[in-house]
């Protein structure tokens, strides 16, 4: 858009209309402050001839809108059609897989031939009245065409708060909860929290559905139909293009995750007996294509992978391509289903603690199928009884050295060159130089719920001791945050940084971070958990052991009963 420097005119042309000034694009900070300033001019002159030409160039707002309306009906009517067609809802997104950037471009280009618009008529002058109207349609059309464009980035962007209740998904948004879709028709992604509202193809029974998932950016979908009579169990995939049938047996079959590139990794489980033993445990990877040859239109392919057929267990490193595979031979090694290469990491491998997709640079078998993180490009793992750090990028090695306990996690900080590692006992702590770990010292007793959790971010590592002390330890230094801490209560405070909440006496508290001040939010008898707890546009919402939906303030104000709940989440 062109701004007058003089008067501040918004214009079209080569000339300012209302003072005859010269074109210049400024910014909009730059633009009121001209205009501003012309304003005070104009207010303090109060020549005749100023007045006469702002009353002719500056109609009422109602008036101009009523023209827009008038001469832009077409315009309209082309932007609604394309609103329909986009099945983007905030309340789960119900896609038609379609970039819907070009249609608000050409509803822009239509609009104004459906006007009587040309790019040359554009260029000449017109009356005042007409051009300010004609400036207005097209600011009206490019904004749509842009929020068409970038429409999924928002969203991406701006998450939206979730629950689950009665099998029905709820928008918590505000106080007041609204309907989004029954729970069936929700398809998640493999971080349980974005999903989606598809168009389920002719080819999958509904009632038969034995799992779902989406990609992250809604583009692919897959279903896990089971037909009990034959006992067989059908994967299926599809996007705009169609759909395909990836496998069809009697093996069970789990999808790890589809990628946004269209790539499906998923086990197949041979059932032994009721109990749910398994026989053969099998990895495929299913890479999906577009036959575009179609003469009535193009159709989804797909080519599947046999990974591996004595698997033990799998987990996948998403933002690297790859797939961190556990034979039952005890071999541990990578594969790539970009390149579709293997690499062996080592053999007679006892067990394995890859990264945590929850707190970069934690290693632990309490793990999810997929880490998308960009920090994920390393794991843990035990060889005869001595733990081995191993990066993936760099295939460098480091030797952790012998650990008692169960339950272990660790943590490698490298830019302070530390390990911490915590089991269901205590916390160890050494130093590492040129590649090389010191001698670890016992640093702390843990409590028996084993309740910590490690701040990337700060490089701080929050955990209960023995004492229901609550501490936070930065290389190798302990310090007591405060005390009576109910051992297990301990969270982060889900869509902040640091924030964290935990129950002392019966009442739970909230801290934006590790140095501020305690907040009581609730306090109920016999409260002893604070699961699921999220900050959403500046409220905290939380539920008791009752599954009742609290909301507060910051301040633990305005405390507001929602409803009953089952879940609660902060998806997309």
């Amino acid at each position: 858009m062109k701004i007058c420097p003089k008067c501040g005119q918004e214009l079209v042309g080569d000339r300012c209309p209302k003072c005859d000034g010269p074109e210049i694009v400024v910014n909009n900070n730059e633009y009121l402050r001209r205009k501003k300033a012309y304003e005070e001019k104009q207010a303090k002159q109060k020549s005749a001839s100023s007045h006469s030409e702002s009353a002719e160039n500056t109609e009422p707002l109602g008036d101009v809108l009523a023209q827009l309306k008038k001469n832009s009906t077409t315009a309209v009517k082309k932007v609604q059609k394309v609103r329909t067609k986009a099945k983007h809802n905030l309340n789960g997104k119900q896609i038609k897989n379609k970039d819907s950037s070009d249609e608000g471009q050409n509803v822009e280009t239509q609009a104004e031939e459906s006007s009587g618009i040309s790019r040359s008529t554009r260029k000449r002058k017109r009356n005042k009245n007409v051009t300010l109207v004609i400036v207005l349609v097209a600011v009206m059309l490019v904004i749509t065409a842009a929020t068409f464009g970038v429409y999924k980035l928002v969203t991406r962007k701006n998450q939206i708060l979730y629950m689950s209740y009665n099998n029905k998904v709820y928008n918590v948004s505000s106080l007041d909860s609204s309907y989004v879709c029954d729970m069936q028709d929700a398809i998640f992604a493999a971080d349980k929290k974005t999903f989606y509202i598809a168009e389920w193809p002719e080819e999958i029974e509904k009632n038969k559905l034995s799992e779902t998932c989406v990609s992250q950016n809604g583009k692919y979908f897959s279903a896990v139909i089971y037909d009990e009579p034959s006992g067989v169990y059908s994967l299926y995939a599809w996007n705009e293009e169609g759909c395909f049938k990836v496998s069809e047996n009697k093996l069970k079959k789990n999808v790890k995750t589809i990628t946004d590139g269209g790539v499906v990794i998923y086990t197949d489980v041979e059932m032994v007996n009721e109990e749910g033993y398994s026989g053969d445990y099998s990895l495929y990877v299913c890479k999906l294509s577009t036959d575009k040859s179609q003469e009535k239109g193009s159709r989804l392919l797909g080519n599947n992978v046999k990974v591996e057929s004595r698997l033990r267990s799998a987990y996948v490193y998403s933002d690297s391509n790859l797939v961190i595979c556990y034979n039952d031979s005890d071999r541990l090694y990578t594969y790539n289903y970009k390149k579709d290469e293997k690499k062996t990491i080592a053999d007679h491998v006892e067990a394995i603690y890859p990264m945590s997709e929850e707190s970069a640079y934690l290693y632990t078998s309490q793990i999810k199928d997929e880490n998308t993180l960009s920090e994920a490009d390393s794991l843990v793992y035990q060889v005869d009884g001595t733990f081995m750090y191993y990066n993936l990028d760099h295939d460098t090695k480091i030797t952790i050295g012998k650990q008692t306990g169960v339950n272990l996690s660790f943590v490698y900080e490298k830019k302070n060159s530390c390990i911490y590692v915590i089991s269901s006992s205590a916390i160890s702590y050494a130093e590492v130089k040129d590649n090389k770990v010191g001698e670890f010292k016992k640093i702390d007793q843990l409590g028996v719920q084993q309740n910590f959790m490690y701040m990337s971010d700060e490089s701080t590592l929050l955990y209960v001791n023995a004492s229901n002390q609550l501490m936070s330890m930065n290389k190798g230094t302990t310090k007591q945050i405060c005390e009576q801490v109910k051992d297990g209560s301990v969270t982060r405070v889900g869509n902040t940084d640091n924030g964290i909440t935990y129950v002392v006496d019966q009442t739970q508290y909230y801290r934006s971070d590790l140095s501020a001040s305690e907040v009581a939010m609730y306090t109920e008898s016999g409260l002893s958990d604070t699961t699921d707890t999220y900050l959403y546009k500046n409220r905290l919402y939380f539920y008791n052991a009752a599954k009742e939906l609290y909301s507060c303030t910051l301040k633990g104000k305005d405390n507001h009963k929602i409803g009953q709940v089952d879940s609660l989440w902060l998806g997309y």
